[in-house]
Order: C-alpha cells, then structure tokens, then sequence
C-alpha cells in the first residue's frame, strides 16, 4: 500500500498510559504507508473546556466520550487546512469486530444446527484468545431460544438503575430494549441478527449523526468509505465463518489484508475503544462541573430522577468508592444530561429524550 507524500495525512487520538491507548500500532502503520500521524492528546481540561460545544454540535445528549475525541479531531483537521477526512466507521457492525458480544453467537448456530465439531472448535479458541467462557455462550443460547429470558435478565441488571427514577416516569415513556430487534431485522442467523440490529439501530446511527455533527462544527466533510452501499451488501450476504472463524474476529478483512499488514497489526483481536478516560476526568477537573450540575441547586435532570437516590451513586463515583463501569458509565450520561437540559430546554421534548438518553 503506497501513499502520497505531502498529500495524505492522518490525525489519531492518543491515551498514554491507558489501556486503549494504541499510539505504537498507529505509528508502526503510519510507518508502512509513509503518512505523518498527528496526536491529539484528549485531557480533562481540554473536555471541562469543550463538552458545551460538543453537545451544542450534536444537539443531543449522548453516552461515551467518543464524540469528544471526535470533536477534538475534526477541529485539529480543520486548523491543519485539511477540508475532507476518512474514517473507518462500520466494519465492526458489518464483520462483527466486537469479541464479548459477536464470539458466543457463533457458537450458538453451530449448537442449534447440531454441528459440533465446529462448536467445539469455536468454543476453544474463543476462550483462548479472548477470555470467553462458557458462561457467555449459555447465555446466548438461553436468549436466542427466548427473548424474554433476554428481558428478564436485563430488568434485573438495570433494577439498581431503575430506583434512580421516578416511579411514575415509567408509566409515562416506557422505554423498549434494542434487543427485541434481534427477531425483526431479517436476518439469517444468530449472528447477522444481532449485527443487523447493531448496524441499522443501536451503533452505527449514533455514532454517524456524530460525526457529522461535529465534522460540520470544525467545517471539514467526514467521509466514510467503508459504508458504501456495494460493501454493506456484500457484507450482509456473508456467512458467519466469513465474519469470525475459530475466534478470529472480521476473518474476511484480516484476510484480505495479509500481505498488507504486519502480523502485529493483522493478527490482534483485541478490540479497543475510542474512549478517553471518563473516571479519570471525572475525578479531576470535571468533578466540580458535576458537583455544580448536579449535587447542588434543583438539576433538571430532577424532573426525572430523584436526587435523594442518585445524588449517593455521583458521590461514590466521584470519590472512586463502591462503584462499576456501569455507574461510571450512568454518571457522564447524567451529566451530558443535565448540559444539554440547560443548553436547549425550552419544551417538554427534552424531559423523554432525557430519560431515554439516560437509562437505555
């Protein structure tokens, strides 16, 4: 793969010392294709300084840190002169590039056709070279055989989420999981299901109104060839093997890159996300914003959440006590919440999507 010199840049988030952090990977193929790779650096302060832009340019609340880090790029590209981008959205929803939720499902075709040497083979190489156990793929199982089995469990996990809110709240915007796509989207197995499901509703949507968002904010055009329509065809013609194979996850593109790419780059199934670090930044700089938003005054977020309840969860997590991924996870949401509340309420549109935004 040959490039430009002096034509073809490139821009990548770097987290030092973090567990995503893939700034030697990106440097080894900036390298290979003799691209230039500039860093950006997302810190605390620089997302205490820009999250009311971000949220001013997608309009909307939203979960994750992503569009922070996207924000920072687009902005980067366009004080570089650089007016068009290429970003390598879909694959993973397209080719299933997601171990912990793709692997199993695999698995579990092969169990209902009865084919068992390929099972096996599946249920090994998972485990070795992800770490999934045979916990994930009866799970699978049990909800692919009945949906609300995959109902059941998940009210229970989100039962501690649920106390958060108003009671009546749910009598009023009863929300429905993503999940009951799975049996509607048309698609041939398990597997396609779900990365249907993952690609036209739960992942890939968001994550483009996005990009657009704040592409347009920095004036520059996001393009993204791998969602031309001819690839997301052919991708969903595919058969499961092609999409992972004995636990080796987008088989067909890895594939199709073998004489492109170094083994170190070709052959990691690690799948790493483009996230800075929420706690970290909550537990610095952005701890006063969130005291300031939501510990003191009458949020608005209070319209729909009970502070007596949640007002513990923000203090646990800001002080790093007794806490998850999942509250950490709760508290960014409440917080881009409560901005976007404060940025654009002005009807009662924002007291549903606020709700929606916050507990699916």
């Amino acid at each position: 793969v040959d490039s430009i010199p002096g034509v073809q840049q490139a821009i990548s988030a770097s987290y030092p010392n973090l567990w995503n952090d893939e700034t030697e990977k990106v440097d080894q193929l900036g390298a290979i294709l003799n691209i230039n790779v500039e860093k950006v650096y997302p810190t605390e302060e620089d997302v205490r300084q820009q999250l009311a832009n971000v949220i001013r340019a997608v309009e909307e609340p939203f979960t994750g840190s992503m569009p922070n880090v996207q924000y920072m790029l687009m902005h980067r590209a366009n004080a570089k002169g650089i007016k068009v981008t290429l970003n390598g959205h879909g694959p993973d929803e397209m080719l299933a590039g997601y171990p912990l939720r793709h692997c199993s499902l695999v698995a579990v075709e092969y169990f209902s056709h009865l084919k068992m040497k390929e099972w096996y083979a599946e249920l090994v190489e998972m485990h070795s070279l992800h770490g999934i156990g045979i916990d994930d793929f009866i799970y699978s199982l049990l909800f692919n055989l009945s949906a609300s089995f995959g109902n059941w469990t998940r009210n229970i996990i989100r039962y501690p989420k649920k106390k958060l809110f108003r009671d009546e709240m749910f009598k009023i915007y009863p929300t429905q999981p993503y999940r009951n796509l799975d049996k509607t989207t048309g698609g041939r197995t398990t597997l396609d299901r779900r990365l249907r499901r993952e690609f036209f509703a739960e992942i890939v949507p968001p994550t483009l109104h996005f990009e657009d968002r704040v592409s347009m904010s920095a004036s520059v055009e996001s393009r993204v060839p791998y969602l031309d329509h001819r690839l997301v065809e052919f991708c969903f013609g595919l058969k499961d093997s092609d999409r992972i194979y004995r636990g080796v996850t987008k088989f067909l593109m890895r594939t199709a890159m073998k004489d492109y790419l170094p083994p170190s780059i070709l052959n990691d199934n690690n799948k790493l996300f483009f996230n800075g670090d929420i706690l970290t930044w909550l537990k610095n700089d952005l701890k006063s914003t969130v005291n300031d938003l939501l510990m003191s005054g009458q949020p608005y977020i209070s319209k729909f959440m009970n502070p007596d309840r949640y007002r513990p969860l923000l203090d646990r997590v800001l002080n790093h006590q007794n806490f998850d991924d999942w509250d950490e996870d709760l508290v960014w949401r409440m917080l881009t919440t409560e901005m976007w509340m404060r940025l654009f309420f002005n009807k009662g549109f924002a007291l549903i999507a606020g709700l929606v935004c916050t507990i699916i």
